[in-house]
């Protein structure tokens, strides 16, 4: 005996009532089975290195927003690392931080 849509069990019971038949689940057919006799295409790519001067690495050079000198790159520091500054700012945010943890770690000591 085969399954009954739902449609059907409850036509027997209420014949006005409208059962739309669905809730099947989907299949994945978005995953296609490669065939291993078929060779995949390749495109051909030339690599064409980017020639830049002197001229070019001065106008792509950003500020600081710490010290405000000129940077190649900007590093992100902090917790959340959502600001920035250049090397050389964040060695001496180090250094600092570095030297505050000892003055707190003499003053602990001497209480």
């Amino acid at each position: 005996m085969g399954r009954k849509k739902l449609s059907e069990l409850f036509a027997e019971v209420d014949p006005e009532l409208k059962v739309i038949n669905g809730g099947t689940y989907r299949r994945q057919c978005n995953k296609r089975l490669k065939r291993l006799d078929e060779k995949p295409a390749t495109e051909d790519y030339r690599y064409e290195p980017c020639t830049s001067t002197n001229e070019d690495w001065e106008k792509a050079a950003i500020n600081c927003p710490v010290c405000g000198q000129p940077t190649a790159r900007l590093l992100p520091y902090g917790f959340l690392h959502s600001r920035k500054a250049c090397p050389d700012c964040l060695e001496r945010r180090a250094r600092l931080l570095k030297y505050k943890a000892q003055l707190f770690k003499t003053r602990r000591g001497r209480r």
